[in-house]
Formats: structure tokens, C-alpha cells, sequence
């Protein structure tokens, strides 16, 4: 009998090599896609980037040039320079100015030393230049895709304003701050003054004592003629005078560093650190040639003996207040016309009270109160009085300006530094 033996065979199924290949030609499709779109994005939205960046550049540059001329200008109210900052952010296509610009005042060295904001305030006494920050959402069109949708382009820029300086018709009297209405920027409260020369106020005038006779124009900015005018002064010429003016520069403009030459003394510079009475640099009622640099304040008492005969050819610098009551004053400015110079920020910077005698030269205060005070008659003082703000009490004191006193008229200048 024969028996019969049925085989099976079964082949193993092999995925097809198509469906395979397949899946990772998707994969690396997809990877080469995106790689090829975030390449794409770099050229096309970097490049976007970039072309914002500089549109940034060129409005932070233009906001800070704008800022700084103010400064230059002598203008130290905020929101004025804050609202010209934010013009031309905006004319250089920053979108919404009022919070994509920070901007900042800086001093000699770059350093920050207040915000520019549109709040109510003046420039600190320091402030010589303005930095601008500038942003602005830069548009993309690719990155997005990969993840990188909220891109901003921003960048900074500083510069520094100098104001021109010097020239002017010979001043007796020039108050540097600015557009104060009703801040009684001149307070001429003495009596009895006879003065030479114009008295400029950037902002306004305010006569209080009678008897007062202004041989020279009386310059303000508000336009509108001195409070009290017809009952306490005498004015020649009294045709077209007072005057509506500009807010001017500072005549003088100068800074410590004009005189600081270390702190070691010599012949004609006298290093002092700390409040000083400089009674006892007195040598037979004079003073011994020279600059007197004192970091701190400077006092001479009405104890001091001064030579009636001699004068005294000083340069009186500090970085804090200058108070002189001595009798029988008599100096000589001995640099650049400067007799006192006080670099005090607020409050009195220069007072002047004794009574007699003579002193020749400027008195200046150009971040405070220059206050002339005392009675009886001081002969001769070709003297002008240079203040952020100027005041006059006491009577029959004379004062006559000194066109020598005064340097040549420079040109503003406004440099970029960032």
C-alpha cells in the first residue's frame, strides 16, 4: 500500500522595499523642508532684522542729536526735551514713541544721572547730554514657523550738547534758568542800584526795591514787561525798553575743570580741601596771587581786614557755596575774569554782602542763586552777575559790566559719542 505525504511550503512576506523607503524619504523630506525654511528665514527675516535694526539706529541717533541741541540750547525743562526725542523717534518709523523710547540724561563722563521722562522737572545741574534706547517689533514671515515669532530690533544712541558761549552786548546781570514763568528768575528787590549794562532773564523779571536806575536793556522771555516796573525803576533808553528776547546761552560757561589743576598748591594755585575762611590766607590785608580752589565752601567774614590801597588779583573756585561779608572789598578777577565761582547745585551759590570798597569781575553761580546784598556804596565794581537765578536786596550799590569779561562767541557743538 502506498501511502502519500502531503508537503506545505509557506515564504516568509518581506515588507516591500517601496513602503520602506518610502517612510524615510517622508522623514528626511520633512527635515530637509525645515531646514530649508528655517535657511530661508535667516536670509529673508534676518535680513529684515537687520534693515529695522538700522532703521532703530538711525532713530536713536536722530532722538539723541535732537535731545542734546536742546541742552546746547540752554533748554533744561523735561517734558520739552522728552516731547522733541519722541518727534523724531517717530519721524525715523518708531511706532508708538510714548513707550518704545527710554531715554536718559548724562553727565561729562556718559554716566546716567536722571530719566527723561514727560513728567514735570528740569535737567540735573550736571546733565550736559542725553542716551536714547529705541525699539520696534520687527516683522517675520518664516522664523515663525520654527518657533521664532516675537522679534524686536532695538538700539542706543548718546551725544553730548555744548552751547555756544560767550558774546552778548556786555551784561550786568544774566539768569540762566529758563522759561519759569512767575518763578521770579530776576528778583531785584535792592534799592537805590545804579546799574550799566543789559540784564537778561531766560524766563522772567521782578523789581521789588525803588529808586533803580538801568542804564541798558532790560531782556525777558515772557514778554511781558517787569513786575512793578513803573513805580521802582528808571530805565535809559526808555524808548523800546524792556525787550521780549530768547532763552540765551550761558554767557561764561565754564565748568570746575577750567581750574582744577590737582591737588597739589603751588605759587599761584591754591589747593584747599574742605569749608574754608579764607581770612587766613591774608597776608597785610591781601591776598597772595592766584587761584583759590576749594573743594568745599568758601567763607570771608566781615572780620577780615582787607588793604584799601592794594588789591588782590584772585580767581576764587568751590565746589560748594562762596559767602563774602567783608568789609571794604578789593579784588581783581586773576583768570578769564572770574572773581567767584561757585559750583553749588541748588540753594545760594555766590553772596555777596559786605558793604564799601571795590571788586572787579564775575560772580558765577550757573546752577544757583547768585545773591548781591549789603548797603552802602561799592565804588567800583565792573562786575557781572551770572546765576541760574540772580537776586538783589540792600541799596546804593553800583554795578557796571565789563566787556572783557566775556569771551569770544563760540558756535554750539553736539557730538554723537554712541
Amino acid at each position: 500500500m502506498t501511502r502519500r505525504v502531503r508537503t506545505s511550503c509557506r515564504r516568509a512576506v518581506r515588507p516591500r522595499a517601496t513602503e520602506s523607503n518610502g517612510g524615510q524619504g517622508l522623514v528626511l523630506l520633512t527635515l530637509f523642508l525645515v531646514t530649508m525654511i528655517a535657511l530661508v528665514g535667516l536670509g529673508v527675516d534676518g535680513g529684515s532684522l537687520y534693515l529695522h535694526r538700522r532703521t532703530m539706529q538711525n532713530a536713536a541717533d536722530a532722538a539723541a542729536f535732537a535731545g542734546a541741541r536742546l541742552l546746547s540750547l540752554s533748554t533744561r525743562d523735561t517734558p520739552t526735551i522728552r516731547s522733541e526725542i519722541e518727534t523724531y523717534a517717530g519721524k525715523n518709523y518708531v511706532t508708538n514713541p510714548a513707550s518704545d523710547v527710554t531715554a536718559y540724561y548724562t553727565d561729562d563722563s556718559g554716566a546716567q544721572v536722571g530719566a527723561i521722562t514727560s513728567a514735570a522737572g528740569t535737567a540735573p545741574a550736571t546733565a550736559t547730554g542725553v542716551k536714547v534706547i529705541t525699539r520696534r517689533q520687527a516683522p517675520t514671515f518664516f522664523l515663525p514657523i520654527i518657533g521664532f515669532g516675537d522679534l524686536k530690533a532695538s538700539a542706543s544712541a548718546g551725544a553730548h550738547g555744548r552751547p555756544a558761549t560767550g558774546g552778548g552786548p556786555g551784561y550786568a546781570a544774566f539768569a540762566l534758568a529758563p522759561n519759569l514763568v512767575g518763578g521770579n528768575v530776576i528778583d531785584w528787590n535792592g534799592s537805590g542800584y545804579n546799574v550799566s549794562g543789559t540784564v537778561h532773564s531766560n524766563s522772567d523779571i521782578k523789581l521789588g526795591g525803588g529808586g533803580n536806575t538801568f542804564n541798558g536793556i532790560l531782556q525777558d522771555v515772557t514778554g511781558t514787561s517787569p513786575t512793578n516796573l513803573a513805580s521802582k525803576a528808571t530805565l535809559n533808553p526808555s524808548a523800546n525798553n524792556p525787550v521780549q528776547s530768547t532763552v540765551l546761552p550761558d554767557p561764561v560757561n565754564k565748568t570746575l575743570a577750567d581750574y582744577y589743576q590737582g591737588t597739589t598748591s603751588t605759587a599761584t594755585y591754591h589747593y584747599i580741601n574742605g569749608n574754608t575762611n579764607l581770612s587766613t590766607y591774608l597776608t597785610n590785608g591781601v591776598f597772595q596771587p592766584g587761584v583759590y580752589y576749594v573743594n568745599g565752601k568758601i567763607s570771608l567774614s566781615s572780620g577780615a581786614t582787607m588793604s584799601a590801597t592794594q588789591s588782590s588779583s584772585v580767581t576764587f573756585v568751590a565746589t560748594g557755596q562762596i559767602s563774602v561779608s567783608s568789609n571794604n572789598m578789593n579784588f581783581q578777577p586773576y583768570k578769564d575774569g572770574m572773581l567767584f565761582f561757585s559750583n553749588a547745585s541748588t540753594g545760594d551759590g555766590v553772596v555777596i554782602s559786605g558793604n564799601y570798597g571795590n571788586w572787579n569781575g564775575v560772580a558765577y553761580a550757573p546752577h544757583a542763586n547768585v545773591k548781591l546784598t549789603g548797603s552802602n556804596n561799592v565804588k567800583d565794581p565792573h562786575a557781572s552777575l551770572v546765576g541760574w537765578t540772580i537776586q538783589t536786596t540792600g541799596a546804593g550799590q553800583t554795578l557796571i559790566y565789563d566787556d572783557s569779561l566775556f569771551p569770544q562767541p563760540t558756535a554750539a557743538e553736539i557730538t554723537l559719542y554712541e
